[in-house]
């Protein structure tokens, strides 16, 4: 609007088909208390730019006017630089300037860009690497109510949210739920791939560490060992059975699945999971492909193989992989523990990243930033 000087400029909303014709302001509203719950409802918001700048930012709310044919009307009086709602079609003072409500969403902190992002990606079963379909992907925080359920790709899309990243939680019948955060793209681009692994619900006595990684020029491989029995991509299965406190145990070990490069989002995913075993130690190991001059297995428990040298050269290739180990001991994603690989991981002198999960105690121990266990 321009060179309105002595009159009032009214700004109206309304919702379609419960209002009276636009314009007619003499008509009644077809169900105002219709159209204030819709409004209500809503999330509207009105931002009024005085000046090149936002005078006033307001907003749907339960304080919020809405007269009798359903418009909540905002008035500005261009001669007084004033601004503010008011309750009736045709006042007969100038409206009290009110003060800026409190922000709901999106806050007034924020760009009006704050939601111009899109998200784009896939969800993965981590104990087989096959596509998820049917998860529900559920928006929290600022973006919210949104979701979106994968397809039979396991392919999930959202606009309108957050930049540079946003909250979301995944769910599927039979699976753990995940909240993670992930990065958004500015709207109308082709950038940026988000991949979820969900693990399946544990099973009595198992635990589950599933390791990903990010820069697939590193490929990686974890394994785990319990005692005497190591599970790896090389031997997946192995059993281990013992007397403890007089009781017999058997545990068993079982390497899932390891993919240097899966999915659209090319990642790599390597899950173990061990069940039954009891009261003693499972060790979980991280290693970079290629860094280690011993084989695999062998390596484990043997005299260090690398020098100072070479152990720099392993901890930059480990930390250059984006690595992230997720030790599942309960259903509760909240309980559970995330390693990521950072700059102060701790990589001893093998070449192996080592957590460390006792099953009596349920403690567990990360050998990283720079405090490995006593003795190493």
């Amino acid at each position: 609007m321009e060179h309105e000087t002595l009159d009032f400029v009214n700004f109206k909303i309304a919702v379609p088909g419960l209002n009276s014709v636009c314009g007619k302001e003499a008509l009644g509203a077809s169900n105002p208390s219709g159209a204030k719950a819709i409004l209500l409802k809503s999330g509207a918001q009105v931002s009024v730019y005085l000046r090149n700048s936002r005078g006033q930012q307001f907003e749907i709310g339960p304080g919020s006017i809405i007269d009798n044919e359903g418009w909540k009307i905002f008035q500005y009086n261009d001669s007084t630089i004033r601004l503010g709602p008011y309750g009736t079609a045709s006042p007969t003072a100038q409206p009290t300037e009110v003060p800026t409500p409190s922000p709901t969403r999106p806050p007034t902190t924020l760009p009006p860009t704050m939601y111009g992002g899109e998200a784009n990606g896939f969800v993965y079963n981590a104990v087989d690497g096959k596509v998820l379909s049917g998860v529900k992907i559920e928006i929290e925080g600022p973006g919210a109510p949104l979701d979106a359920t994968t397809d039979h790709l396991g392919h999930f899309h959202f606009k309108n949210v957050p930049l540079p990243t946003f909250t979301f939680k995944a769910s599927k019948k039979g699976f753990i739920t995940v909240t993670k955060v992930k990065a958004t793209y500015a709207a109308g681009g082709n950038e940026g791939c988000i991949f979820i692994v969900l693990s399946p619900v544990l099973l009595p006595d198992e635990v589950r560490v599933v390791l990903t990684w990010t820069n697939t020029t590193k490929g990686m491989t974890g394994y785990t060992n319990v005692v005497d029995c190591d599970a790896t991509a090389k031997s997946t299965h192995c059993t281990h059975s013992a007397t403890v406190n007089g009781v017999d145990a058997t545990s068993t070990s079982v390497h899932n699945f390891e993919s240097q490069q899966l999915g659209e989002c090319k990642f790599g995913l390597s899950t173990s999971t061990v069940t039954g075993e009891k009261n003693d130690i499972i060790k979980y190991i991280a290693t970079v492909n290629g860094d280690l001059e011993a084989d695999l297995v062998a390596a484990q428990g043997g005299k260090p193989n690398l020098t100072p040298q070479d152990m720099e050269g392993v901890r930059a290739d480990y930390r250059a992989t984006g690595a992230v180990a997720t030790f599942y001991t309960s259903n509760d994603w909240a309980k559970d523990s995330e390693y990521p690989v950072n700059q102060r991981s701790w990589v001893d002198y093998e070449g192996w990243h080592v957590i460390n999960y006792d099953s009596e105690t349920r403690v567990t121990v990360d050998w990283s930033n720079a405090n490995p266990p006593a003795g190493r």
